[in-house]
């Protein structure tokens, strides 16, 4: 009697289903939790590797994206890629906008007006986001410029500053 009640009674049938759906949740989270530790730790050996890159290492894997749309070498000449941008030879200490065979944008242009020369502060900041630096040195909103690419990692940055330091004539 007391099985019939419990098989057909509501009330056994709803705590059956809360009891399934605890179950399904417990399960669900140990396999998230097990998931996000697996993950994690990958995380950890990828960044003890990325530790152990040197600078010059790390820089000539992130100047391969550079040199999509700019050249190294001290050219006039810009790449065949119509969205090329200026040579980074010698940008360092360069007036900003000058490079000759580029058309720079407006916002650009306007800040060579401002700020004589790239300096390291100047790349660090345009490196990390071209479009929120202009922003913010020119004052206004709906300032931009042509690069779209930005290195969010301070490591990367510091390591293409570095090798478009070594970018400049010889001193005579």
């Amino acid at each position: 009697m007391w099985k019939k009640i419990l098989l057909g009674s509501s009330t056994f049938l709803l705590l059956r289903l809360l009891l399934s759906v605890i179950l399904l949740l417990t399960i669900t989270t140990r396999a998230y939790g097990a998931e996000e530790k697996k993950s994690a730790g990958g995380s950890d050996k990828k960044e003890k590797i990325e530790a152990t890159i040197s600078v010059n290492e790390r820089a000539n894997l992130v100047v391969s994206s550079c040199r999509q749309c700019h050249a190294l070498e001290a050219t006039e000449e810009q790449k065949t890629n119509p969205d090329a941008g200026p040579t980074l030879f010698g940008i360092v200490g360069r007036p900003i906008a000058q490079a000759g065979g580029y058309n720079y944008s407006e916002d650009l242009k306007t800040l060579g007006t401002l700020e004589p020369t790239w300096t390291e502060d100047l790349l660090m900041a345009y490196l990390y986001n071209p479009k929120v630096m202009l922003r913010t040195r020119l004052n206004n909103k709906k300032a931009r410029g042509k690069m779209g690419f930005k290195l969010n990692r301070i490591i990367d940055r510091q390591a293409i500053l570095k090798l478009l330091k070594t970018l400049q004539r010889p001193e005579e």
